[in-house]
């Protein structure tokens, strides 16, 4: 069964989880949209129009299918938490970062002991969002595909679905499996 979640946008308002609607599952983080046949997830009606967005990429894309080419992946410690995986909340303002200190909401460990010091530290303990608690960042390279630029994480993402394929025009790109399909923007240079 393919994870729509790993498409989806965590914590976004309107991407941040998959949903069904009609006779399709969905999962869209702005940049990529992709549908399947219907599964047991929550029903949006009209939620987003991804279907629009898949076919215009259908209108557009050449019929040129091409195998995701690889993609080059660096790791480096994430500079957001400082490679510790957890950001630790502010007290003052519970990591929402309204209010009149210096904080931006959450902390580098180092930052939480400095401002408040050791005592219980762990309850205020949250995963980092930009490396999701790994402490590792990863970099993706570009990848180009018939002359049009797209970012690596999402050719990465569409390689691991069954047996897939990509059909690329300058404005988008179209990719298909075993089991669904979806659209895909290129980076704008």
């Amino acid at each position: 069964m393919i994870d729509l979640t790993k498409f989806c946008k965590p914590h976004h308002r309107y991407f941040g989880e998959p949903w069904s609607s009609g006779e399709y599952s969905y999962a869209t983080d702005g940049a990529i949209a992709i549908r399947i046949p219907k599964i047991d997830i929550k029903e949006k009606p009209k939620h987003l129009d991804v279907d629009s967005v898949i076919e215009e990429a259908k209108e557009k894309a050449s019929q040129d299918w091409v195998v995701p080419p690889p993609v080059k992946i660096k790791q480096s410690k994430c500079y957001v938490c400082d490679g510790d995986g957890y950001l630790y909340m502010c007290i003052t303002c519970n990591g929402d970062g309204c209010h009149d200190c210096d904080n931006v909401g959450c902390l580098t460990k180092t930052d939480w002991i400095s401002t408040f010091g050791k005592a219980d530290i762990n309850e205020f303990k949250v995963p980092c969002p930009d490396c999701e608690g790994t402490g590792i960042e990863l970099e993706y390279s570009r990848v180009t595909i018939h002359g049009t630029a797209f970012d690596g994480k999402y050719i990465k993402l569409i390689d691991e679905l069954p047996n897939s394929q990509i059909s690329v025009c300058s404005e988008i790109a179209l990719f298909r499996f075993d089991g669904g399909e979806g659209a895909l923007m290129p980076i704008r240079l």
